[in-house]
């Protein structure tokens, strides 16, 4: 494979379009580094503007309108993200002769924890308050796991 070959293989389309090929720890991290990023951003700022949903006859409709727009935007961004991120792992676990379809545990594991965090305030004391912390730390060994399996370790 010539350079040019090798570049177009570790754009776009290669690392976050599909899970088909092999990666390196150092393409992992750099492929895995903006999404990180991008989610953190969309989340500081979902987190900032999410008190002005409440339909208050103080607040202008424009307003609430734009904060629901944005709340779709961030929904489908956030799905986009960790299809990239799927596909980004999988072809690192390929690479550690590991079965690809293990890069789908950190996608759902943070939306079954998303959801839990939703629901639990919502669940009016039918699941007890800690479990949210139980499903938290089960989120966290996930993503500790994965970071530690595809940006640490070396391949078999």
């Amino acid at each position: 494979m010539n350079a040019p070959e090798a570049d177009e293989r570790r754009g776009f389309a290669f690392l976050f379009r599909t899970d088909r090929g092999t990666i390196d720890r150092a393409t992992w991290w750099r492929g895995t580094l903006p999404l990180v990023v991008i989610a953190v951003v969309a989340n500081i700022l979902w987190v900032l503007i999410r008190p002005y949903m409440d339909h208050g006859l103080d607040r202008p409709p424009i307003v609430v309108l734009a904060v629901y727009l944005y709340l779709v935007a961030f929904s489908f961004g956030t799905l986009l993200l960790l299809v990239c991120e799927y596909n980004l792992s999988a072809k690192r676990f390929t690479a550690l002769g590991l079965p690809r379809s293990l890069a789908a545990t950190l996608p759902f594991s943070l939306l079954f924890g998303a959801a839990f965090a939703w629901y639990l305030p919502r669940a009016d004391g039918s699941l007890p308050s800690w479990s949210g912390w139980i499903a938290a730390l089960v989120v966290l060994g996930v993503v500790i796991w994965n970071v530690v399996e595809l940006g640490i370790r070396r391949r078999r």
